[in-house]
């Protein structure tokens, strides 16, 4: 079995904001196509800042559906 980590990506690209996170896993576009090619350490990075990045986002929504 293969060491590689699987990506976090689950298929439904949707990159938007100032940032280009995608709304279904967080990642960007930069980091969805390079996953294959980056070293575990920086995959490791990257599955951490994603989870803040869906809570900013989750925060960003509530916040917007206060104004209605």
């Amino acid at each position: 079995m293969s060491k590689r980590s699987k990506s976090p990506c689950v298929g439904v690209c949707a990159h938007v904001g100032p940032k280009g996170w995608c709304v279904a896993c967080g990642m960007t576009r930069d980091e969805s196509r390079n996953w294959r090619a980056l070293r575990p350490f920086d995959r490791k990075n990257v599955v951490k800042q994603l989870q803040r990045r869906r809570n900013q986002m989750k925060g960003m929504d509530h916040r917007e559906g206060q104004n209605d």
